[in-house]
């Protein structure tokens, strides 16, 4: 329990480390948050951003309609679906050999 504990506090630290550089270590003549807001800020950034969003929201009416269709199909008489049949007889695999009984 303390090895997972201490574990967890060196990813926390080495995360915490990775976003402090990120955020302040000069990449040339800006910081890797700098560069990443100009290129976020650029329209054709933007254009995708808005084209995301209308998709998942296309994508989350669709889900929510074919929930919708399921149940409003499967009302309280609905029969859940039947299994398969088995593919050999009886209890015995056929990968599993019993031995004979013997008289």
């Amino acid at each position: 329990m303390l090895g997972v504990l201490g574990r967890r506090g060196v990813e926390a630290c080495i995360s915490l480390f990775a976003v402090l550089g990120f955020c302040y270590v000069p990449l040339g003549g800006h910081t890797g948050l700098e560069h990443a807001k100009a290129i976020l800020t650029t329209p054709a950034a933007k254009r995708a951003g808005v084209e995301l969003v209308e998709a998942l929201i296309r994508v989350r009416a669709r889900l929510t309609g074919e929930v919708q269709e399921l149940t409003s199909a499967g009302g309280p008489e609905a029969t859940p679906p039947s299994l398969p049949a088995p593919k050999h007889e009886g209890n015995q695999r056929p990968d599993h050999h019993r031995p004979a009984p013997s008289p």
